[in-house]
């Protein structure tokens, strides 16, 4: 897909854009945020190859609004207290629908992540639930959320040639809660060369086995119609064979939105394939809620500082 950007700073610089609907996002919702400058920018879909992508300085908060079909899709990166020698960054992908700085106001993660020196870039894919594409039966209130395919072809290629991050010469991690949870997975599965360790909380892995759940049959249509729609690209458990990075696994023991056997099959299926590095958390008294996903800050911690350094 092709795009173009407009940065916004002390100074204004302008490319060649043919969408109206340019939305500008100063989200500010991090603690660590706050006392520092913050960049704004807006990309957008256009016509035009834009050859003089704007590269935003990595010691500030900047905030970015794209666009997949027309609507927005804000996007915010804080930067780490202190610089380090070596470029860091965690990818962290919300739960469907909730507000992508919820995790960072509610949890200590992000600010332990930016005290460590990671980046921490933080998109809002709505509703979203990592599908591949777009079908004739997904219904129309699910059609403006983004798919995975435009997040490689423009999320993260802007992320990459406009800040400089998730490179796969740097230090990366992906990480996602509840649906974001299953993007993380979907994400480290296909795009190893850049995330060099995954967390996926309280997350599904294998949707054909919750045919009723009602946001995949909005996006899929019925398993009975479209079982390959299930079963195929968009189905983790059912690839697990090609997986190979460091995964950490959690769920709570009381979570009743998304079962737990989704997490604990999963992961007996990576070690039937000889997969040693998946990590096991399996809490018995949390449900699918912040006071879970805060409970495994420090885990997750322990598992990014073994397996990354």
């Amino acid at each position: 897909m092709q795009y173009s950007l407009i940065g916004l700073c002390s100074l204004m610089f302008l490319a060649c854009s043919n969408d109206q609907e340019n939305k500008q996002s100063s989200d500010d919702n991090s603690t660590s945020a706050q006392n520092k400058d913050q960049n704004v920018s807006v990309l957008s879909d256009s016509n035009d190859v834009t050859t003089n992508l704007i590269e935003m300085p990595l010691n500030q908060d900047t905030s970015l609004t794209l666009s997949y079909q027309g609507n927005p899709v804000d996007l915010m990166v804080y930067a780490p207290d202190s610089a380090t020698v070596s470029i860091k960054s965690v990818l962290l992908l919300h739960g469907w629908n909730l507000p992508p700085n919820e995790w960072c106001e509610k949890a200590e993660l992000c600010n332990n992540l930016l005290k460590e020196g990671y980046h921490v870039i933080a998109p809002n894919f709505g509703k979203s639930t990592y599908h591949w594409e777009l079908y004739p039966e997904t219904i129309e209130n699910y059609r403006k959320y983004p798919d995975r395919k435009w997040m490689y072809e423009v999320f993260l290629s802007t992320v990459q040639d406009s800040l400089g991050l998730l490179k796969t010469d740097q230090t990366n991690a992906v990480i996602g809660l509840s649906t974001g949870g299953r993007g993380a997975a979907l994400m480290a599965l296909e795009r190893p060369e850049i995330f060099k360790a995954c967390v996926a909380l309280s997350a599904d892995f294998d949707h054909s086995k919750i045919p009723d759940e009602p946001i995949n049959n909005g996006f899929y249509g019925s398993i009975n119609q479209f079982p390959e729609r299930w079963t195929g690209k968009d189905n983790i458990f059912n690839r697990a064979a090609e997986w190979s990075v460091p995964l950490y696994l959690g769920h709570g023991r009381l979570d009743k939105m998304c079962p737990v056997s989704q997490t604990e099959e999963f992961a007996t299926k990576l070690q039937e394939q000889g997969f040693d590095q998946v990590v096991l958390s399996i809490p018995d008294s949390y449900g699918h809620n912040y006071e879970y996903w805060s409970y495994e800050t420090g885990n997750i911690f322990n598992f990014l500082k073994k397996f990354l350094g």
